[in-house]
């Protein structure tokens, strides 16, 4: 039930991201968000803006307008004057009334109010990961965008405290809303057997799934399972499922000379219906490297009922804490320690399993629309306060 008060606003939402790329994290949330929020709040009037055109046709209703803007943001300065000329100039035109902006970005020239979402600031940590105009961009901006924001969005307490660390005055507007993640579902015993059988021979296998780069730690996890194959004698599999980033060429090259690579399935193209078959058939689901601010992937394990062992410096709060085993991300022993507990110990298995399915069903779409338009009166209500 909606507790929310009735309200009539005209709000704005930058779905940008839907034209770049449908499969990130925040693009998957933010569609399946706005087809929830379109039903729930009938009440207002949603402006969905774009420098270009994108898959938005599943985002529909009476109350629903989509404008597109050109010209497209393909560089820095293309970006800027986006944000700065073309999109101030659409609020003003349709009288929008609060914008929900970014990832990452907002405008500086609208003194609309803001709800700026921060996905990601690993281009911080990973300043190689990423191009160096747009990192020159972010940097000498991210400041400014944060000062002009009403509130600022974030997936998880772990980024929240990241952005607090680098921006403290940026503390008392952050609001953390937490991905539902996809709706994946757990398999019945024929439906393993014969996802085993496709992509393992049949054997029993580790999964893991996300880009690999710098922040995936995916070296350490490699180190871990040759110290799982060492100790264990077993037969078992590592699949990692996702593509390999172009500016880390370390993983290609050690994988040729990487002892156990028999023992790897590596899927760097793989469908979503894949990804739920692969997850839900998967011994346990191994997550060591960095958690992006609105990751799904551990959700959707759970939700698959399949054990999540996870780094403990991106713990998602205590909420989660028996249904996830925790490990040190810098130490590939202590990953490997965590993947033989979960192979011996059938019944840790079981009962993380029971406790995923409880933690699971605490995140619905539902919520996650109403603590979001939450945000967006809280944020209305206020107007628009620099820090």
């Amino acid at each position: 039930m909606n507790h929310l008060p009735l309200m009539h606003m005209k709000i704005g939402i930058d779905i940008r991201c839907l034209g770049n790329n449908i499969n990130t994290d925040y693009a998957f949330f933010l569609t399946e968000v706005l087809k929830k929020m379109m039903l729930k709040f009938g009440q207002d009037e949603f402006l969905l803006i774009s420098d270009k055109t994108s898959d938005s046709s599943f985002i529909t209703g009476e109350n629903v307008k989509t404008v597109v803007k050109g010209p497209s943001t393909g560089n820095p300065l293309l970006l800027k004057l986006w944000y700065d000329v073309k999109l101030p100039a659409i609020l003003k035109k349709h009288d929008v009334e609060i914008l929900v902006a970014g990832p990452g970005v907002c405008s500086l020239q609208t003194n609309i109010p803001q709800c700026l979402v921060i996905d990601d600031i690993s281009y911080l940590q990973f300043p190689s990961d990423t191009k160096r105009g747009t990192l020159f961009f972010l940097r000498r901006y991210m400041k400014s965008f944060m000062q002009k924001s009403g509130s600022i969005l974030t997936g998880s307490n772990f980024l929240s405290e990241e952005i607090i660390q680098l921006f403290p005055r940026a503390k008392e507007k952050i609001r953390v809303i937490q991905n539902p993640g996809k709706n994946f579902h757990a398999l019945d015993e024929n439906a393993k057997d014969k996802t085993r059988k496709e992509y393992t021979g049949g054997k029993n296998y580790f999964l893991f799934s996300g880009p690999i780069d710098h922040r995936s730690n995916i070296i350490n996890l490699l180190k871990a399972f040759s110290v799982f194959k060492k100790r264990q004698k077993t037969d078992w599999k590592l699949v990692i499922a996702g593509s390999i980033s172009p500016r880390f060429k370390k993983f290609a090259t050690d994988l040729k000379t990487y002892k156990y690579r028999d023992s790897l399935v590596l899927l760097e193209r793989v469908t979503e219906m894949e990804l739920e078959k692969l997850t839900g058939a998967a011994y346990a689901v191994v997550n060591p490297g960095h958690a992006e601010g609105w990751s799904a992937i551990m959700l959707a394990a759970l939700r698959s009922e399949v054990p999540l062992i996870l780094s403990k410096k991106y713990s998602p709060g205590q909420w989660a804490d028996d249904a996830v085993l925790y490990v040190d991300q810098s130490d590939h022993t202590d990953i490997a320690e965590k993947m033989m507990l979960i192979y011996k110990d059938e019944s840790l298995r079981k009962s993380m399993v029971e406790k995923a399915v409880r933690v699971a069903g605490e995140f619905t779409w539902d919520k996650a629309a109403d603590e979001l338009m939450k945000v967006i009166r809280e944020t209305a209500g206020r107007g628009h306060k620099a820090a």
